[in-house]
């Protein structure tokens, strides 16, 4: 599956995007907020072993399955997102249609909260 985030300047979005996860209030807590100061409750952030931040549904039926990687088009007109997998989800499960779920609930994320920074969403 190919999908795509349009935008003016992908690096730039992406940043926004994961800047949301590393806030903090007054106390020094960490929050998850959007530039429109609504919070976010369902995701979150994380870095792999290979030091690359991912965004991760951390819902309990989906935090365990995998996560979202997002990298910037040649261009920088799009964001290229990619679903995978963590390694020890196929201890016990096989592959099944949980990339569209997870995809799908990251372009609910997406649409609430980043909309007026995106031109269009494409999934192929």
């Amino acid at each position: 599956m190919e999908y795509k985030i349009y935008c003016k300047n992908a690096k730039s979005l992406i940043n926004t995007i994961f800047s949301c996860f590393k806030k903090k209030d007054k106390d020094g807590n960490r929050v998850k907020i959007d530039s429109q100061g609504v919070e976010i409750f369902t995701w979150d952030y994380t870095t792999t072993k290979k030091d690359v931040e991912v965004l991760i549904h951390i819902t309990q039926q989906w935090e365990e399955v995998g996560n979202i990687h997002l990298d910037a088009s040649k261009e920088n007109d799009c964001i290229i997102v990619s679903f995978h997998y963590w390694t020890k989800w196929f201890e016990n499960n096989e592959k099944g249609n949980e990339e569209a779920y997870y995809l799908g609930r990251f372009t609910e994320l997406i649409l609430v909260h980043f909309y007026p920074q995106i031109d269009s969403v494409e999934i192929v």
